[in-house]
């Protein structure tokens, strides 16, 4: 019982340690903290995303794209997991807090 309730506290910590890193054009547009509910949508020339962030899982809920694949994706919350729209050149990675290059 003591390791279940061991590996749940390391997984709320190590949860606030990673944030969602939202690149587009290969530059970074914002960093999201995991650990935190968020909804944030993403307007370029290329078209609309939005994003959601709930309970520690980040996911695209809505975009305009014509395949859709990145609102099918499944929900990202570990280290290296990523969602990408390619129409709109948007990438969405989760990684380590200290980690986030350009972070903004």
């Amino acid at each position: 019982m003591l390791i279940f309730i061991a590996i749940g506290i390391y997984r709320t910590v190590d949860n606030r340690r990673l944030v969602l890193r939202v690149e587009q054009d290969r530059k970074v547009i914002c960093v999201l903290p995991l650990s935190q509910n968020h909804r944030e949508t993403i307007h370029s020339k290329y078209g609309t995303n939005t994003i959601v962030i709930k309970n520690g899982k980040a996911d695209v809920t809505k975009a305009d794209c014509k395949n859709q694949v990145c609102v099918n994706s499944r929900k990202i919350s570990k280290n290296g997991e990523t969602i990408v729209c390619l129409p709109h050149k948007l990438i969405l990675t989760v990684v380590p807090k200290g980690q986030v290059a350009d972070e903004k």
